[in-house]
């Protein structure tokens, strides 16, 4: 398991819990399969080369039981133009870190720790090979100093499922360029020669 390098983090959220807890409400059928996710993901998760993507940043819940008051993503640097919007009270900053990463904030307002947040952005797909897996670190900030770091990246024999806190993911796929059909020349005509004897 791969870290971004970031401060010292102060891991109060028990996700393996949390993980254990959904997939219980999950068999009882009080969940779909659509919700019952237990960290930040990014919607949609693909994006086209040389295309804007337009996105958004889903947090299903708080530190345990502690409300979120502030979110920071940094964006790899193949990921350019970055703007946030600001939403239902919250402000989005947009600011550059010595290494020319682009990081996005969100403060300014409290989301309750059961209840799902969105925070849309959009950045210009840079130069990156197809079938790459852009990986964007979210920090957490939660009330009585409670925090989650969202930084981990998994080793090439492990996935998501395997880490207790994984940074979200965007693959970045080829543009599917539609196949045009070439055009026939119309047959050549020399005229009515019915009437010729």
């Amino acid at each position: 398991m791969r870290q971004f390098t970031l401060p010292h983090r102060k891991q109060v959220c028990r996700q393996r819990r949390r993980l254990a807890a959904l997939a219980t409400v999950f068999v009882l059928g009080l969940l779909t399969p659509t919700t019952a996710f237990a960290h930040p993901q990014l919607a949609p998760p693909l994006a086209n080369l040389d295309t804007l993507y337009q996105g958004e940043l889903r947090v299903p819940h708080g530190c345990d039981d502690y409300a979120t008051v502030k979110l920071r993503i940094r964006l790899p640097t193949s990921l350019k133009e970055a703007t946030a919007t600001s939403i239902d009270g919250w402000t989005s900053t947009v600011s550059r870190n010595k290494k020319g990463e682009t990081e996005i904030t969100w403060s300014g307002a409290r989301l309750a720790p059961d209840v799902e947040g969105r925070f849309k952005f959009q950045a210009k797909i840079g130069d990156v090979k197809p079938g790459t897996k852009l990986y964007i670190p979210v920090l957490q900030f939660c009330e009585q100093e409670a925090q989650s770091f969202w930084i981990d990246v998994p080793e090439s024999d492990q996935n998501d499922d395997d880490l207790d806190y994984p940074a979200p993911s965007l693959t970045i796929e080829r543009d599917k360029v539609t196949e045009q059909r070439p055009v026939r020349a119309a047959p050549e005509t020399h005229g009515d020669h019915s009437n010729i004897k």
